[in-house]
């Protein structure tokens, strides 16, 4: 992966350090509450507390999301976040979220925090819509953040429900991001081959240029080499549009879509690689571009659903290290009040991550455990106290007297782990970790304690 939690354990300056200076910063308003202004913070976060069931996420019934139907039914574009990439729980969680957004909200496309073709995505796509492909032998070449039994579980769930449905009313599944796509040209080959042999010989030509410019190393790549690997996806693209103008193919049509905007997706993962080093923020702004793409895609009143760590979906328009937005607030800029932004939390409890071996390289995903209770100020501290074990609320709009928007509307540390786990779990309320949750999100969905995925066994790269 390019991209990884700024703050992952290989900073030199202590995470415990940065997160005292934070307090002292914000002039340790949270350490001093006057216990009659904590006590109204808590009554004013469990009057909002929507308790969830006991048991799996996965049996929650309908009613139990009956006070985010007003959310649901004004957006376009709902993204749900996830504090870390291996807890069970939120895994089930979204699952379920989907499948209610699905059956009474018109979703019919589930964008992915995945590479749009890299790692299999378009052969998920086609085990969804098609039943195309074995999901344990696709599974098992994936990266583990994917390769989970809950994440198969989703899959499942949604090729039975497509299996029934044509057109339009199918799910979609498609990757957003677009790290790895320009790594395979090959690839990229076997995909137009795929959709049309004519286009395939059409294009030869300029495919047969793109391949002899590999490898490529975006790190030492002079302006000129970039420039010129740029311009040749962008033939490749122009020549597809002809052609495909030229051929149409009605019944085709989502399938060549779906072709066009992978070429598209090359030419992102080009820039991203060469300029991620000056431009932070690169990434999250093309994720934004392609859940716009996706909108379009799905069609007039049908939403779409985008599955992402917290970071991503938020409405942050300082999330990177150099001060760019995160995705959730290009969408937010673009759709305002039709982009809603779900995030989940934890304050305890295990979860899957990798970490760094004795040599620097990242380790097989392990099963951490967080015991400590939160620290005070943050976020998560607030929620623990709570007391009750899982919960959502909606987050106010205005200032009230319990005081609970303008805690939540100050910069507080929010516990997030991506798909590296530094040991130290302060590291992980620090940096880029700080959030204004009244800004960023819409809900929250909180369980005090959590279990890790479960990471199947690895095989070679499936195929279908």
């Amino acid at each position: 992966m390019i991209s990884r939690n700024m703050f992952a354990g290989r900073d030199p300056f202590r995470p415990a350090l940065v997160l005292a200076l934070l307090f002292c910063l914000t002039g340790c308003r949270c350490n001093r509450l006057e216990p009659n202004k904590e006590a109204g913070l808590l009554r004013g976060l469990r009057a909002a507390a929507v308790a969830l069931p006991n048991g799996s996420p996965l049996g929650y019934p309908d009613d139990v999301f009956a006070a985010l139907d007003p959310l649901f039914r004004r957006a376009d574009i709902i993204g749900l976040g996830e504090a870390t990439h291996g807890t069970a729980e939120f895994f089930e969680l979204k699952h379920r979220l989907f499948r209610y957004l699905v059956e009474c909200h018109g979703a019919r496309v589930l964008g992915y925090e995945y590479d749009f073709r890299f790692g299999s995505a378009l052969e998920v796509e086609r085990y969804v819509t098609g039943g195309e492909g074995d999901p344990d032998r696709l599974l098992s070449g994936l990266y583990w953040t994917h390769r989970n039994r809950e994440f198969r579980d989703l899959l499942v769930w949604l090729r039975r429900y497509n299996a029934t449905r044509a057109g339009k009313d199918r799910i979609h599944f498609i990757g957003i991001d677009s790290q790895l796509d320009i790594r395979r040209p090959d690839v990229l080959a076997r995909e137009i081959r795929r959709c049309d042999a004519g286009l395939a010989e059409a294009v030869g030509g300029i495919l047969s240029r793109i391949e002899s410019r590999y490898p490529l190393d975006h790190r030492k790549m002079p302006p000129e080499a970039y420039a010129g690997v740029r311009d040749l996806y962008l033939l490749l693209e122009n020549r597809a549009k002809e052609y495909l103008t030229e051929h149409p193919d009605p019944a085709r049509k989502e399938e060549r879509a779906l072709l066009l905007r992978l070429i598209r997706s090359c030419l992102m993962s080009h820039e991203l690689r060469y300029r991620y080093n000056e431009n932070k923020d690169i990434r999250d702004r093309q994720m934004a571009e392609h859940a716009l793409w996706l909108k379009e895609f799905a069609g007039e009143g049908r939403k779409t659903v985008l599955w992402a760590h917290n970071s991503h979906t938020a409405k942050n328009p300082r999330y990177t290290a150099d001060g760019g937005p995160a995705m959730g607030e290009a969408l937010r800029e673009r759709l305002g009040d039709a982009y809603v932004a779900l995030a989940t939390s934890f304050s305890e409890g295990a979860f899957a991550a990798v970490t760094e071996d004795f040599f620097g390289a990242d380790t097989e995903p392990i099963a951490w455990d967080i015991g400590e209770i939160p620290p005070p100020g943050s976020v998560n501290r607030l929620l623990f106290d709570a007391g009750i074990p899982s919960f959502y609320f909606l987050i106010p709009r205005s200032p009230s007297p319990d005081g609970l928007y303008s805690f939540l509307d100050a910069s507080r540390p929010f516990l997030g782990v991506g798909d590296f786990f530094s040991r130290n779990v302060d590291d992980h309320y620090g940096r880029d970790r700080i959030s204004r949750i009244a800004r960023e999100f819409d809900a929250v969905f909180f369980y005090r304690r959590t279990g890790a995925a479960h990471i199947l066994p690895k095989g070679p790269p499936g195929r279908s």
